[in-house]
Formats: C-alpha cells, structure tokens, sequence
C-alpha cells in the first residue's frame, strides 16, 4: 500500500507540475506537450515493463523510476520542438502570414484579377456553381481599379467603375464568398505580385488578360481564363455549315458586310455590304482563330 500510495503522490506533484507548466503556454504549446506528455507514458510503459519483472525491490523500484524518466525526457525533447511543430501546423492546418502580411489557408482560393472584375461575368459564372473555391481579391487590385475609376480618361474611368460595381455585386451576393487579402504591391506591378500571391498561398488566378494568363502558367500557376471557357462553350462551326447572319454594319474591306452570332464571333459576308440590316443565309467559307475568339467568313447562299 504504501508503494501505490508513493507511486500516486510522484504521478501527482508530476502532472501538477506539467500542468503549471502548460497553462502559462500558448493553444500549439498545450498542444504539443499534451501530445509529448502520451508519448512519454507510452515509452515509459513499454520501458519499465521487463524490469516489473525483476525480483525483489527491483521490480518495485525501478520501474516507477524508469518511467518517471522517460515520461519527462519525452515531454521535453517533444517541447523543445514545439516552435517546428507550430510552422507546420500553420502552413499546414491553421495559416501563417505571408506575402505582404496575407492569410494563408488550408484551402485554396480563386484570387480575381482587375480584368475579370472589368469583365463582369464573374458574377453570373458565380452565381451558376461553376467556382467551387471561395473567391479573393487582393487589395492592390483594389486599388487599381480606383485609379482607374479615378482617371480623366472617360475610357478607363468607366472602366474602374464597372470593376468596383462587379466587385460590390460579388461581396452582396448570397451564392458566393469573397474576401479581400490586405497585400502590398511592389512598384503598382498589380499582375506581378498577383501571380506571387498565387504562388505562394497555391492559389488559382481567374482573369481575362491573356498576358497575364500566359505568364501565370509559365511560372507554375493555374490560371482560369475566361477567354479560354468561352472558345469552349463555343458552338463548332466547320467550314461548309449553314448559317443564318444578321448583318449590322459595312467592312473595312470592299464588299463585305459585318455580323455577329450570339456568342460574339465576327462574321464576314462577302458580298455583303448591300446587305446591311438584313438576315441572310450563309455558307461558311473558312473560319480564322485570333487571340480573342475567331472570324468566320461566309458567302451568301442565294435561294
């Protein structure tokens, strides 16, 4: 009995001891010691085991001792490691402070770009279930698009204003969740630091900027471009298919008419410049991939 009675005091004045010690530290310190506090049991157990066996006060004495030990030298080797094991929690599950002072989270996030925002079909694409990740925005987009709403040019002035009416549109709807990262941008080069937060909180960029979609992708991050999901909803059109255009306005060359199908591709008739106001058949004749989506040319089919 008075052996139980020993063993239970030491354990006792221990945990007392550990305890003290863990509500003067921080949540990951609790954290760890409790975790190093198991570890240490569980060697101790393992270790004091075949010496139970011995005869005599052996197999009373030293077990406890061993025990004893290497509980308090697993706690402590396992808490001396507690500021490693707090990076890799925060990297990992809980965030850490990252570029120009960013959050960074376990999950991933889409960060927008100014030109995605300008662009405005954000908001729909959104609001469809498409985007999956919560959305971001940096600050130094922000702020770019106050610049331009800013600006004399009644170009990029609307162009700003259209920015932070979208971005307001977003932050108001109930489908989708956005925040805005509180970053700092280096010399204003918004597409630079954009893609170096991206990188660094392994998020994807959405934009509509082929620039910047092209230097994203060569530097390793995935880029969303919005261009390159309108050339796939794109209905296929081959040379030799029948359409039906309306053409609008005159060519810049001689004899052609303009028109447009409802997904924005340019339409050139031949012939067609006489035509204007009018809905005629078409044979398409060949079709010219650009940058940002294709001209077809057609021949009017006369019935």
């Amino acid at each position: 009995q008075s052996t139980i009675f020993v063993i239970i005091l030491v354990v006792s004045i221990l945990a007392l001891l550990i305890t003290k010690r863990l509500m003067r530290s921080s949540f990951p310190y609790v954290f760890v010691g409790i975790v190093g506090l198991i570890l240490g049991l569980l060697v101790g157990a393992l270790l004091s085991y075949p010496l139970s066996l011995l005869p005599g006060v052996y197999g009373k004495w030293l077990p406890m001792i061993v025990n004893i030990f290497a509980t308090v030298a697993v706690l402590d080797l396992v808490m001396a490691q507690t500021k490693n094991f707090t990076k890799l929690f925060k990297s990992v599950a809980v965030g850490e402070t990252g570029f120009g002072g960013v959050n960074i989270n376990l999950l991933p996030e889409i960060l927008l770009d100014t030109s995605v925002l300008i662009d405005g079909r954000i908001i729909s694409l959104g609001e469809s279930g498409f985007l999956t990740l919560p959305l971001a925005v940096p600050s130094f987009v922000v702020d770019e698009l106050q610049r331009l709403a800013d600006s004399r040019d009644a170009s990029k002035k609307d162009k700003g204003r259209q920015g932070l009416e979208v971005l307001d549109a977003i932050k108001n709807s109930s489908k989708l969740s956005l925040r805005i990262i509180q970053g700092n941008s280096k010399d204003g080069q918004v597409d630079y630091n954009i893609i170096a937060l991206a990188r660094e909180t392994r998020s994807r960029i959405l934009t509509a900027d082929v620039v910047l979609s092209r230097s994203a992708t060569v530097q390793g991050v995935t880029v969303m471009n919005l261009l390159d999901l309108e050339r796939a909803l794109k209905p296929v059109i081959n040379p030799g298919d029948n359409l039906v255009v309306s053409i609008t306005q005159k060519g810049k060359e001689k004899g052609q008419g303009i028109g447009y199908l409802s997904d924005g591709s340019m339409v050139v008739v031949n012939n067609g410049d006489k035509l204007v106001g009018s809905s005629v058949q078409c044979l398409v004749t060949k079709i010219f991939p650009t940058l940002n989506g294709r001209i077809i040319f057609v021949d009017e089919v006369r019935q």
